[in-house]
């Protein structure tokens, strides 16, 4: 019966009804609000952590390349231990190595503790 006139108790209903209807309305604009907020953040997490990540690559390099640098001294240093325990007890030598020794690891833990 599509052209009777609605009732009181009928039109309230549609009145109700439309009155929920705006506040879903609302209550979903705020959630898009929420929701662009949100993005925003979720971006810039994003972006912090890609700049965090390409640091994280920079200090791994160069202690990598630390690590190289060590290793080679080391070897140096083994060479020179066994041609100084085959040639006798050199207490200058051993002065020079230690302070060469010294000098490098100073140079190795600026390199690190800039990075």
């Amino acid at each position: 019966v599509p052209d009777r006139e609605l009732n009181t108790d009928e039109k309230e209903a549609m009145q109700r009804w439309k009155e929920k209807e705006k506040l879903m309305d609302q209550d979903l604009l705020e959630i898009n609000e929420g929701l662009v907020v949100l993005e925003s953040r979720a971006r810039n997490i994003g972006e912090t952590a890609d700049m965090h990540n390409d640091a994280l690559d920079r200090i791994n390099r160069d202690a990598d390349a630390a690590n190289k640098n060590l290793s080679e001294l080391n070897q140096r240093m083994n060479k020179v231990l066994r041609e100084l325990r085959g040639g006798g007890t050199k207490l200058c030598t051993y002065v020079i190595f230690i302070c060469v020794l010294l000098g490098v690891g100073g140079i190795m833990y600026n390199m690190l503790k800039k990075t």
